[in-house]
């Protein structure tokens, strides 16, 4: 379960799981349920980060904001989730935002679509505003990460 409306429990894999570990301890989260995360964030990942939710759901839109997006700003946090819980596939994902950055710009968001299910093959781009402030201060958080810790 990702969220609950007023219909109820809505079910997914979306990159909420993955951010939510910044904010959580290793003692906090039973082994299993991070290895029920990190299994299903496998669908999330593609060349420049973790997009929002996953391409087998039935809404997912590659460039839709919450439904498979991918947020420059986000891989911060899933990049101090990935320390702190000590998921270095994780990390390695996350930390592909700076070839984004770097070729698309400092822009809201971008997308990639898989082309045949490869993941280097695919449609790619950045939307929304641009300069974007949070993925600007995107390397700025990685590199403090990578040289303090979280």
């Amino acid at each position: 379960v990702i969220a609950r409306d007023q219909r109820g429990s809505v079910c997914g894999i979306s990159s909420d799981a993955l951010h939510m570990l910044a904010y959580l301890r290793p003692e906090d989260v039973p082994h299993r349920k991070l290895a029920r995360i990190c299994a299903g964030s496998e669908e999330l990942e593609t060349p420049y980060g973790f997009r929002t939710y996953a391409p087998e759901q039935p809404d997912y839109s590659p460039r839709d904001y919450h439904l498979g997006a991918i947020w420059p700003f986000e891989q911060a946090f899933i990049a101090n989730a990935s320390i702190v819980h000590d998921l270095p596939k994780k990390l390695a994902v996350a930390l592909r935002v700076v070839d984004a950055l770097e070729r698309l710009g400092f822009v809201e968001l971008y997308y990639f679509q898989q082309d045949g299910g490869l993941m280097s093959g695919g449609a790619q781009g950045a939307e929304g505003c641009d300069i974007q402030l949070w993925s600007l201060v995107t390397p700025t958080a990685l590199l403090r990460l990578l040289t303090n810790g979280p």
